[in-house]
């Protein structure tokens, strides 16, 4: 075997890291363990991995390396579970994984269901690494193992030092902690009461773990040059043995002695068998009698064949049947390290074994262990390699079919390159080339020129079709699609599927077909999805509303008179009106006088109607000619789901659908979004598809309410035809926004699962103004829609101006001059240019001029009583009360302090500023810290009081406090408050943030946390090596058992795309401000930072590769996006100042 001497100091806490290969690499595999169920572990030693894989009948599957650094070279594997008293987790493990040559443990916990996961992670020890220190001894560990007897955590030791070769020893290994403890020597009493430490370099536990067998000695020493003896013992619940059997006082003709170089031992029922450090056959001996423990004859190769390997482990697991799922089976296994194989044995005794193969009596054959693809047919049923189909016309048995197809599936966590697969797709004759079709062969229609599938990507964990399953290839077949007889039978069958070679072991994965078809002896019409399907179609999934296209197809050599032919649904015949609801009567199908050409099709197109209920019915096809095949023709089943289906109308009350909506920026409207559909839709309700937040305010604004922004729940129409429930998108104009923002914007439903995906592209807001306009404008003559004014020496301005190209003869304000609060200024201040508004329309010609402007100011005295506050609404009016502005004014007696904020990106390079907007503080979890800053705005200093201005759920999370109760902030001073978040747990939602000073009243501005804003990212690899992005990932945890996350909270985690070669590109989701590494395979990793609507490029060789943004010339939002990247670029590349 090979071996590497070398030491490690200290285990350091590292994150787990997966690791996706080009294969499935296995590199000196030298031992395997049980995991909860059917999960095993695999010492993977020279990869530094672990190696996870599900133990199936036929081997193993689901398959996956795990790596982590600093995790070198993992020789043995114990899990310990939790104590039986643990409920919670009762399938967690913590791995202890011995580093070859040496007495040091790594620690690993893995998943509650006993899986190694990107969230796993290396334990430190607590104690000292020498972990054995029993006896004086000192040396390294040979061998560690685990009864199932023992009580919690006992585990054995095999040790080797100076002086002993193999010390038997145990000690307790922690579940709770990454601890070893209670280590003590095990002793044995021989048959003279003497008491020696049993030497064992071999040694493994039966099933039930109540015996030990093992090569060694129980005398006071043992030397690796030694011979050794076979030995059995009982164990105990403490980890002791007892009841020894070695036959060491037996007469010689009986001692059962093996040579030093035994590698590794098994008891296979009622044999024990043994392998070697050099290359040669396994040995085995046999007990002579039915509840003998020990046999009684010595270890030989004689009368039996078995592998010529050198240091193969012989390991037997056992566990639940996959047939079963509660019997207890066991697996053998054989890990042949110096041929770098996991494999399955079994033992065949002579009554089993194949004849004519050699004189001797028995076998012990192994194959390749690892399960590389799977094959089911259409119904999910598992099939063995090798199946043979039937295909014929006649069923008469239930071996014989005619169509279908297989789905070829690959097992493990790992791709399946060209190099290490091959087929024999490419030995179909031309004459059944029809016959068969698929992804595997690369043919989606009959014609179709071959591209067989070469690789496989890794297995994906999903069922959902709308994930690219590049893991999977199909292969359909269709008797119908035969142009000729064709004979071929079980002496010549035809072979098609794949063949896995790596390691030195192939393994076939294929379906053997026969055939015995005679010429026009076949149905010869059948339903198709399109005109050149070469898959037949049994069944239509449709729902209300759908519309769409089917295929009848005539496989005759000659024409049918499409008017012979009758289609009903059900008991509805065609042309009825029942029939009518779901297919078009002018379908070209039922068109009379249609000839239906030998090889051709004709379209049925359905349009179901959108309040169709649910049925499931058969399309049957017949004909007024006895002679004609289409009698043969089997139904289509038609399916029908109720659903609901939403469609803009005005809200005048007309039926009519709107195919646009259109909305003027000086014209208040309101559209009604009905369901006129055959299902309810519960929690109903609209976003808008990228749009700025000043326009979604339009349909927020003064007051009204647009309920489609909130859920509703909409009833289902009538069969009478009555519309069913409906909800509002109210538009107010506001006069202060510019032309600019008229544009072109979309609105989408968040889409319960039985609506109707809606998106409304063509949502038109025109600047054509069709009547006058007022805006209103704060001091810095920006739009306003609310102010704030507290007592202090300041003034605030609101102005009123006329844009309507018209003078406004009739200008009112409500409130009035008299019903005005206190702090609002009725009489113009000498310095103001503009009239006072309410001066105005006192005046003689209370008129304001086009372009003109007047004013309301606001000033609370610094003397006001502290508790004194109005909130009013200020609404100016015009056009006989046809046309309005309004604004809120929120007038406080206190002294201010004054709240903003600030959030650093990521890399604290990169600071913005952030608005208090409405007295309430935003922040984005994409970003990385929040200071926030009081500022003492008022007319006097002001002395801050009580320590609860940052929530108690939030002050872990202070970095620095400058504002804590007792400081003073002179006039125009400011203090400040960091927060440093915690990534892994975001603690999403609102907070009090409470202001209070002595020389002022408490108040509170709420803090709202959000989730993070994602960037859609694609990196193009364009060069000479292998490629993976890691990423940052955010995962909600919605239900509080998202894998990623710890406990119910949401978390970050760090994502790999995976491998991907020259020409491929991933595209991905990464969190805002982030950083994105391209890891080179063998090569530099580069990094740049994320960026919204990105695509990168990866280029050159491995030695000096090159990463960088890209534009695009495309003239769209998109492209746009993309072409804001570039300033992110490497200075190298383009000659832009960006990240390294």
């Amino acid at each position: 075997m090979r071996r590497t001497i070398q030491t490690i100091y200290c285990l350091t806490l590292l994150l787990y890291s997966t690791i996706s290969y080009a294969t499935l690499t296995i590199d000196l595999p030298t031992d395997i363990a049980k995991g909860p169920h059917n999960i095993v572990y695999i010492a993977n030693t020279d990869h530094n991995a672990i190696l996870q894989c599900v133990i199936t009948n036929n081997g193993l599957s689901a398959c996956q390396n795990f790596q982590v650094p600093n995790l070198i070279e993992p020789y043995n594997i114990v899990a310990i579970a939790p104590s039986s008293s643990d409920v919670a987790h009762p399938d967690q493990r913590r791995l202890y994984i011995l580093k070859r040559n040496s007495n040091q443990l790594y620690s690993l916990l893995t998943n509650n269901d006993g899986r190694i996961t990107n969230q796993s992670r290396l334990a430190d020890f607590a104690t000292s690494r020498e972990i054995m220190s029993i006896s004086s001894l000192s040396g390294n560990i040979l061998h560690m193992e685990r009864s199932n007897f023992t009580n919690d955590g006992i585990t054995h030791f095999s040790i080797a030092d100076s002086t002993r070769y193999g010390a038997l020893a145990h000690c307790t290994l922690s579940f709770t902690s990454a601890s070893v403890t209670n280590c003590s020597a095990v002793m044995s009493v021989s048959e003279n009461n003497m008491s020696y430490t049993a030497n064992l370099p071999q040694f493994h536990f039966n099933n039930n773990g109540m015996e030990i067998y093992g090569l060694g000695l129980t005398a006071s020493t043992l030397s690796s040059t030694a011979v050794r003896r076979l030995i059995r013992a009982d164990v105990g619940m403490e980890g002791d043995l007892s009841g020894f059997v070695d036959r060491n006082s037996a007469p010689s003709s009986n001692t059962i002695t093996i040579n030093n170089n035994a590698f590794s031992l098994l008891k296979n029922s009622e044999r024990y068998l043994v392998s070697y450090d050099t290359v040669q056959e396994f040995s085995k001996t046999e007990v002579s009698t039915l509840g003998n423990l020990f046999p009684t004859e010595g270890f030989s190769s004689n009368n039996f064949i078995a592998p010529e390997v050198s240091n193969a482990v012989l390991k037997q697991i056992a566990h639940p049947s996959s047939l079963t799922g509660n019997t207890l089976s066991a697996t053998e296994f054989a890990l042949f390290t110096d041929d770098n194989q996991i494999n399955k044995c079994t033992y065949l005794p002579q009554r089993q074994a194949s004849e004519g193969i050699d004189a001797r009596d028995a076998q012990f054959q192994c194959q390749n262990a690892i399960q590389h693809i799977s094959i089911e047919d259409e119904t999910g049923r598992a099939l063995s390699s090798g199946t043979t189909i039937n295909l014929t016309p006649e069923n008469s048995d239930s071996s014989t079919v005619k169509h279908g197809h297989f789905i070829f599936r690959n097992l493990n966590y790992s791709t399946l390159s060209a190099s290490e697969l091959t087929n024999t797709f490419d030995t179909i004759p031309s004459e059944m080339r029809n016959i068969f079709s698929g992804t595997c062969l690369g043919i989606n229609n009959i014609g179709d020129s071959p591209n067989i599938k070469q690789d496989f990507t890794e297995k994906v964990d999903t069922s959902s079709s709308s994930v690219t399953r590049n893991d999977i290839c199909t292969l359909n077949y269709d008797l119908d699609n035969a142009s000729s007889a064709i004979t071929r039978g079980d002496n010549e069958p035809l072979i098609l599927g794949f063949t896995v070679s790596n390691n030195g072991q192939s393994t076939d994965y294929n379906i053997k077909f026969t055939f015995n078809i005679e010429a026009d002896s076949s149905p010869k019409i059948t339903f198709r999805t399109t005109r050149r399907s070469p898959v037949r179609t049994n069944s239509l999934d449709l729902r209300a509303g759908d519309r769409g296209s089917i295929f009848v197809v005539n496989h005759a050599s000659r024409n049918i008179n499409a008017s012979n032919l009758i289609f009903s649904l059900g008991s509805n015949s065609q042309g009825s009106e029942d029939f009518n609801r779901v297919f078009d009567p002018n379908s070209p199908c039922l068109v009379s006088g249609l000839i239906l050409q030998a090889e051709a099709s004709c379209e049925l197109r359905y349009q179901v109607a959108v309040d169709h209920g649910a049925l499931s019915l058969p399309l049957n096809l017949s004909s007024t000619h006895n002679n004609d095949p289409s009698n043969n023709i089997s139904p289509l089943m038609v399916n029908i789901a109720t659903a609901a289906q939403i469609v803009a109308r005005n809200a005048n009350g007309m039926m009519e659908d709107l195919a646009q909506i259109r909305f003027d920026l000086s014209t208040p409207k309101t559209i009604r979004l009905v369901n006129i559909g055959s299902a309810a839709v519960n929690n109903f309700s609209i976003h808008f598809e990228n749009t700025p937040q000043d326009v979604q305010d339009l349909f927020t604004s003064m007051g009204r309410h647009s309920t489609c922004l909130t859920t509703s729940n909409l009833a289902p129409s009538s069969s009478s035809g009555t519309e069913g429930g409906s909800c509002t998108l109210m538009f107010t104009p506001n006069d202060s926004l510019s032309s600019s923002t008229a544009n072109n914007y979309s609105i989408s439903a968040n889409n319960p699962d039985n609506i109707q995906a809606l998106t409304i592209n063509n949502v038109r807001i025109t600047a054509h103004l069709t009547t006058s306009r007022l805006a209103i404008l704060n001091s810095q003559n920006g739009p306003l829609s609310r102010i704030y004014q507290y007592a202090n020496d300041q003034m605030q301005t609101v102005t009123i101006t006329n844009n309507t190209g018209v003078t406004i003869n009739d200008l009112t304000i409500s409130p009035s001059r008299e019903n005005a609060p206190q702090g609002t200024i009725i009489s113009n201040p000498p310095s103001a240019t503009n009239s006072n508004c309410y001066q105005l329309i006192q005046s003689e010609t209370h008129a304001l001029e086009n372009g003109q402007s007047c004013t309301i100011s606001f000033r609370i005295p610094a003397h006001t009583d502290r508790d004194y506050h109005s909130d009013t609404s200020f609404r100016i009016s015009y056009g006989n009360g046809l046309h309005s502005r309004a604004f809120q004014a929120h007038l406080r007696g206190q002294s201010q302090l004054f709240l903003s904020a600030t959030e650093d990106f990521y890399r604290e390079d990169r600071p913005i500023s952030i608005s208090v907007v409405d007295s309430s503080v935003r922040f984005d979890l994409s970003n990385h810290t929040l200071m926030l800053f009081i500022t003492n705005n008022s007319h006097q200093n002001l002395t801050l009081r009580s320590n609860d201005f940052i929530p108690t759920e939030l002050k872990p999370f202070i970095s620095q406090n400058a504002c804590s109760s007792g400081t003073v902030l002179a006039l125009g001073r400011r203090c400040r408050v960091s927060l440093l978040f915690d990534e892994s747990v975001p603690h999403l939602g609102d907070y009090p943030l409470t202001l209070d000073a002595e020389e002022s009243g408490l108040y509170t501005i709420p803090l709202r946390i959000l989730s993070p804003s994602m960037d859609k990212i694609q990196v193009d690899n364009r060069g000479g090596y292998i490629m993976s992005v890691l990423y940052t990932k955010y995962y909600d945890n919605s239900d509080g058992n998202d894998e990623h996350c710890s406990g119910s909270n949401a978390c970050f985690s760090q994502e790999s795309t995976g491998n991907f070669s020259n020409p491929s590109s991933r595209t991905f989701n990464n969190v805002r401000h982030r950083e994105l590494t391209m890891k080179i395979m063998t090569g530099k990793t580069k990094k740049l930072l994320s960026c919204r609507g990105g695509k990168a490029r990866c280029t050159r060789a491995t030695v000096n590769p090159s990463c960088y943004y890209y534009n695009s010339d495309e003239a769209t939002d998109e492209a746009n996006a993309q072409n804001l990247c570039l300033h992110l670029n490497p200075t190298a590349v383009h000659s832009q100042k960006g990240l390294r």
